[in-house]
């Protein structure tokens, strides 16, 4: 690679890499095709990189971003990762982490939870989550997702769903398949854009009543 190089995409895949070159920081590059290789570290990265899929690596057990301001898609499932930090992307609308070792959200999914202020919840459509190790979810999560339209929580260890989850206006598709839900929020009856909802193998008992019709006003 040389200084100002401009690459359309770098393909990868499914070789051994153990690291990425330091002159790859100095390129332009907007996809990073990097999956199946032996990747400890995920930089340098080109600061115009907008897709990168770093799957089936070993990145873990933290992988922290703050070097990608273009990046709108992330695929980073199967890393190992016990943490994963994405709050300085505020492109980001993409995220896929499945099948690591979360048991809390990535940092800037949880507001509450980070000391600087988070700027890439907003731009999220899109949030892939399953087999990890999620135990709950905080209320300080749907009201910041306000473009979410897929959120897959499938095979983690939730026991209950955050009772504000209709804040996530957008969302079309929630996948909480495979988890420990005991009941699910009445919430989800006023999520007028909620199109799919996937619960199944779980310990539900009922689900929640619908609720009232509003009153008919007096004439």
């Amino acid at each position: 690679f040389t200084p100002g190089q401009r690459l359309k995409q770098l393909a990868c895949a499914r070789n051994q890499l153990r690291g990425l070159p330091a002159a790859l920081g100095e390129v332009s590059c907007a996809k990073l095709f990097l999956a199946h290789n032996a990747l400890e570290k995920l930089s340098p990265l080109p600061s115009s990189v907008a897709v990168i899929d770093a799957s089936h690596n070993r990145l873990g057990p933290w992988l922290k971003l703050t070097s990608a301001p273009m990046l709108q898609k992330l695929a980073v499932a199967s890393n190992g990762l016990e943490r994963l930090s994405v709050h300085l992307l505020p492109m980001l609308s993409s995220l896929d982490a499945s099948s690591n070792h979360l048991s809390a959200l990535p940092d800037g999914l949880d507001p509450d939870g980070l000391l600087e202020k988070p700027t890439t919840t907003s731009a999220l459509t899109t949030i892939r989550l399953s087999h990890n190790a999620l135990n709950w979810l905080p209320d300080s999560f749907a009201p910041h997702c306000p473009r979410l339209m897929e959120l897959d929580l499938s095979f983690n260890r939730l026991r209950h769903l955050p009772s504000n989850i209709d804040q996530l206006a957008s969302l079309r598709k929630l996948s909480a398949t495979r988890n420990a839900l005991r009941d699910l929020p009445a919430a989800l009856w006023r999520m007028a854009s909620l199109l799919e909802l996937h619960v199944g193998r779980n310990h539900l008992t009922s689900l929640p009543p619908p609720p009232p019709p509003p009153p008919q006003q007096a004439t």
